[in-house]
């Protein structure tokens, strides 16, 4: 109610001072007759269509915010529902293999819609956690192999080369086989600060991993599918 005002009172701003100089340089702005043959010619400009106008966007300054910003949190929280369900296989294997990751215990897990943001900072978090827990049987013996199947050059190669090296690293945890040579992180995963940045990271991973990085084989290397 305030802003409306406050338009208001600019709108009469604008017309008073069109007034005064109507008056004091005789300028036919402002009619003091009720003839109205066009909105567009000069004097109705200044005294109606201009002063309309002015509110007309006034309240859609006011109003669109109001539509806009409910609209951009439902598709934040789309965009993460459906995030933490795609992330749902490589982090089911974490968990699986690893039970201390687990934040919250799964039966209090109800709905990823009821707070989107919550769960998937939680998987992220627990992918983060995870992924220390593997250090020691993160074999290079599969990291280089991955790296001349997928590349190197892209943001995309490079999670490939991750989801490998994750599934190998789960199967030696299972297997207790310690890596003789640890592969070093995957480049720039540590500087992945924000929830999206990190999620959107992950996501690329969790594709891999489902999609193109087979079961792992008697010597601890996964079969790279589609490489």
């Amino acid at each position: 109610m305030a802003a409306v005002d406050c338009g208001f009172a600019l709108v009469y701003t604008v017309y008073k001072l069109t007034r005064l100089v109507d008056l004091g340089l005789g300028l036919p702005l402002i009619p003091d007759h009720p003839e109205c043959s066009s909105l567009v010619t000069m004097p109705w400009v200044f005294s109606v269509t201009s002063p309309a106008l002015a509110v007309l966007l006034i309240c859609l300054g006011l109003t669109l915010p109001a539509v806009v910003y409910p609209l951009s949190q439902a598709r934040r929280r789309r965009w993460e529902a459906q995030s933490f369900e795609a992330l749902g296989t490589l982090c089911l294997d974490l968990s699986t293999a690893m039970p201390e990751i687990v934040l919250t215990a799964a039966d209090e897990v109800q709905d990823s819609w009821s707070d989107s943001d919550f769960l998937l900072q939680r998987r992220v978090i627990e992918f983060s956690d995870g992924s220390l827990a593997l250090r020691a049987y993160r074999p290079c013996a599969v990291q280089e192999p991955a790296q001349d199947a997928f590349g190197t050059g892209t943001e995309e190669c490079a999670a490939a080369v991750e989801a490998a090296v994750v599934k190998a690293a789960l199967a030696g945890l299972k297997t207790g086989r310690v890596a003789d040579d640890v592969a070093p992180p995957a480049a720039g995963a540590a500087s992945r600060k924000d929830l999206r940045a990190a999620t959107e990271w992950l996501l690329l991973v969790a594709d891999t991993y489902v999609n193109r990085v087979g079961r792992v084989r008697d010597d601890g290397r996964p079969e790279l599918v589609g490489a």
